[in-house]
C-alpha cells in the first residue's frame, strides 16, 4: 500500500516488537543498530581509503543530521543505508579478490538494500558503471559486479510488480517533480539535513577532497559517482512516477560525502596548515551538532495523548472527525474502538451536539477548510482539548 515501500524493514521492526513488546524502544531499535553498523562500516571504508584520521571521517558521518534523524526514527532508511555501506565494503573486496563468493555476497547485500528501500539501488549501479569504465579493474571483477547488480535487480522485480498493483493511481496528488532550480536548491540545502550552513562548507570540503592525495583518483571518481547518481536517479524516479522529492530518498549519498569531505579536510591541512584544517573541521562538526540538538529538542508529535483526548470527547457525546482522514490508521492503532465512532467530512452532523476534530497544526489548509464547513453547519470552536500535534479541538453549537 505504501508507494516505494519494501518488506524487509517492516519484518525487522515486527520481529523487534514481537520479541520486546510494543514501545518506542522496540520500534526504533533496528534503526539504532543499523546506524551503529553503518558507522562501523564507514570507519572501515575510511581506513581502506588511507585516511590519516579515520575518527574524523566517522564523526562527520555520525553527526550528519540526516543520518542521525533516521537512526532515531522507526523507518527503513537507516537500515537501507547500512546495507549500502556494507555492500560498498564487499564491492571493494571484490575488486581486490574477484571470487564468486564475494560476488554472491555483494549481490545479497544489494538485494537486501533493494528490499529495504528501493532507492538504494543507485549506489551499486554507480559502482558497476565505475567498474566497467575503469580499465584497471580486472575483467572478472567487472563481470561479477555487473552480474551481482543485475541479479539483485531481477530478484526485486517480482516484488515491484506485486506492490505496484496496490498503489493508488495518483501517488502524490497535485505533485509533479520537474528538474527546476528550486529542486536543485532543495537538494543542496537538505542533502545533509542541516541547511545551507552545513551543506555549503561540506560541499566545499568535498570539492577539496577531489584534489586530495589521500584518496586515489579512481576512488575519488567512484565516490563522486556515488553522490551524483543517487541524486539524479531519485529525481528521475520521482518524475517518472509523479512522486514528491524527499531528501531521505538520497540518504545513500552520505558515505561518499563523508569520505570526500574528510579527504578535503586533510587536503586543507596539507595546503593551508593545521589551524585552518581544524577550524574547517570544527565548523562542519559544530554545525551538525547544533542542528542535531535543535532537532532533538523540537516539539514532538504525540498521537497517543491525542487519541486519549479524542476518546474522552467521544465518550462524553461528541462526534469524532479527523483532518486529514488518512490519519485514522494511527488513531486506530492506539484505540481500535474508535473505528465505528469516526465521522467523515461528508457526514450528517445534525444529530451531533459537539464535534471533536483532530487536526495537524502544520496542515493549515485542511484545518481551515474543516473549520469553515463546520461553521456553515452552525458549529463554533469552543475549546482546544489538546494543543499538541495533532491537536484536538471541540466545536459546539451555540445554545
Amino acid at each position: 500500500m505504501n508507494p516505494g515501500g519494501a518488506p524487509i524493514w517492516y519484518l525487522t521492526q515486527a520481529l523487534a516488537i514481537r520479541v520486546m513488546g510494543f514501545s518506542p524502544l522496540s520500534a526504533r531499535l533496528p534503526a539504532w543498530i543499523a546506524s551503529i553498523a553503518s558507522c562501523w562500516g564507514l570507519a572501515l571504508l575510511a581506513r581502506r581509503a588511507g585516511a590519516r584520521w579515520p575518527a574524523l571521517y566517522l564523526a562527520v558521518f555520525a553527526l550528519f543530521p540526516l543520518q542521525l534523524r533516521y537512526a532515531l526514527e522507526g523507518r527503513p532508511y537507516s537500515e537501507a543505508l547500512c546495507f549500502s555501506i556494507w555492500a560498498t565494503i564487499v564491492f571493494l573486496r571484490l575488486l581486490e579478490r574477484p571470487k564468486l563468493i564475494h560476488g554472491l555476497l555483494y549481490c545479497l547485500l544489494v538485494a537486501l538494500g533493494l528490499y529495504t528501500q528501493p532507492y538504494s539501488i543507485f549506489v551499486p549501479v554507480a559502482q558497476a558503471i565505475w567498474a566497467l569504465a575503469n580499465p584497471r579493474v580486472p575483467v572478472r571483477a567487472r563481470l561479477l559486479a555487473l552480474a551481482a547488480v543485475s541479479v539483485a535487480g531481477a530478484v526485486f522485480v517480482p516484488w515491484f510488480v506485486y506492490a505496484r498493483q496496490n498503489w493508488p493511481s495518483d501517488l502524490a496528488p497535485g505533485v509533479r517533480t520537474t528538474l527546476q532550480p528550486r529542486i536543485l536548491l532543495l537538494v543542496l540545502r537538505e542533502c545533509l539535513g542541516g541547511g545551507y550552513p552545513l551543506s555549503v562548507p561540506a560541499i566545499l570540503a568535498v570539492i577539496a577532497g577531489t584534489r586530495s592525495q589521500v584518496l586515489r583518483p579512481p576512488t575519488k571518481a567512484m565516490l563522486v559517482l556515488m553522490i551524483l547518481l543517487p541524486i539524479g536517479g531519485a529525481l528521475w524516479v520521482d518524475y517518472l512516477f509523479g512522486y514528491f522529492v524527499a531528501i531521505r530518498q538520497m540518504i545513500f549519498i552520505l558515505p561518499g560525502i563523508a569520505l570526500l569531505a574528510g579527504g578535503g579536510v586533510e587536503y586543507i591541512a596539507a595546503k593551508l596548515g593545521g589551524s585552518i584544517e581544524a577550524a574547517f573541521a570544527l565548523l562542519i562538526l559544530t554545525t551538525s551538532l547544533v542542528y542535531d540538538v535543535r532537532w532533538l529538542m523540537r516539539p514532538r508529535e504525540d498521537w497517543k495523548t491525542a487519541t486519549t483526548a479524542l476518546r474522552r470527547s467521544v465518550d462524553s457525546g461528541a462526534c469524532a472527525l479527523l483532518a486529514p482522514e488518512r490519519t485514522a490508521q494511527i488513531f486506530l492503532f492506539f484505540d481500535p474502538g474508535l473505528l465505528h465512532r469516526l465521522y467523515s467530512e461528508a457526514s450528517d452532523f445534525s444529530q451531533c451536539p459537539r464535534v471533536a476534530v483532530a487536526v495537524l497544526p502544520r496542515d493549515l489548509e485542511t484545518s481551515t477548510a474543516i473549520a469553515r464547513r463546520l461553521s456553515a453547519r452552525g458549529f463554533r470552536q469552543s475549546q482546544v482539548i489538546f494543543a499538541g500535534e495533532p491537536a484536538v479541538r471541540l466545536f459546539s453549537r451555540p445554545e
